[in-house]
């Protein structure tokens, strides 16, 4: 009986490298581009920032001579901190106003549709695309008529009004995505629409308000051209139409108007950080649905 070799185990095994295809290098090399590019303005609004205005314009992509924090204080000293304390309190205010409404009225479009909800969803989307500069002179006679100019609220109003059709378009559709089976358990066991909704609907979409969160304040924070309007006196200025106002008054001091940006970019830097995790989940979540 003739025995079958046996494989010698201490073989070294041989590796293969998988090479690199041409269209991986392209694929890299673009990425590399862009990520040099988004992240351009950036480096250049913090190396400003830190730079003497003298060393700027002698080379303003030079390396500094000496490094100034004297910019951030002199940006603090031009009241941007109370102008940072606006913003918060307009982006806060206008986030939380439009999320309490938009989700009961999404809510409502999913479980209790109405003859025309479509139509008026619809309607929602024409809104998205419709710019806010149309209705700029509509809100600020009405303001204007009532007597809130150079008040928070009528911004606050005005944003949520703006991010409201996004708002409920986005949550509708990740709303939907709730299996039926959960509504019908509820609704045996006794529930009303409003504990379902604050019981079920919101805890499941938790990851997605957390998105809507961020894309609207992020769009609050930036927008200038209603905060100017609505906002006329200096000591009720947003941030944006506060470094708008000290770039007209400091044309030529580049370094302090990159300084007063760059104390405007950390907030949303930092929300951004802590709500990544939650930020992305709720993308990929309405990405797909089933």
């Amino acid at each position: 009986m003739s025995q079958r070799p046996i494989a010698n185990s201490q073989q070294p095994i041989a590796i293969t490298h998988r090479p690199w295809r041409l269209g991986a290098v392209v694929q890299q090399a673009i990425l590399g581009v862009a990520s040099i590019v988004a992240l351009f303005p950036l480096w250049f609004m913090i190396w400003t920032a830190i730079r003497d205005q003298n060393d700027y314009f002698h080379s303003p992509l030079g390396w500094p001579r000496t490094i100034h924090w004297d910019n951030f204080a002199h940006a603090f000293e031009a009241n941007i901190g109370r102008w940072v304390l606006n913003s918060t309190i307009v982006t806060g205010g206008a986030v939380l106003l439009v999320t309490l409404v938009s989700v009961p009225a999404a809510y409502a479009f999913v479980r209790l549709p109405f003859r025309g909800s479509d139509l008026l969803l619809r309607l929602f989307v024409f809104l998205m695309v419709i710019p806010p500069i149309v209705m700029l002179l509509p809100l600020f006679a009405l303001m204007t008529s009532l007597g809130r100019v150079n008040h928070f609220d009528s911004v606050i109003v005005a944003y949520a009004g703006l991010m409201f059709p996004f708002s409920v378009f986005m949550m509708v559709r990740y709303i939907e995505g709730i299996p039926n089976e959960l509504y019908e358990a509820a609704f045996v066991e006794g529930a009303s629409h409003l504990r379902i909704l604050w019981s079920i609907v919101v805890p499941l979409v938790g990851p997605a308000l957390v998105t809507l969160g961020i894309v609207n304040a992020l769009w609050a924070w930036n927008e200038l051209l209603i905060a100017v309007v609505m906002l006329q006196r200096e000591e009720s200025r947003t941030l944006q139409a506060g470094l708008a106002l000290l770039k007209g008054k400091n044309t030529m001091d580049i370094p302090l108007v990159m300084a007063g940006a760059t104390i405007s970019a950390i907030p949303l830097l930092l929300l951004y950080l802590f709500g990544q995790r939650v930020f992305m989940s709720g993308l990929l979540a309405g990405a797909v649905k089933e």
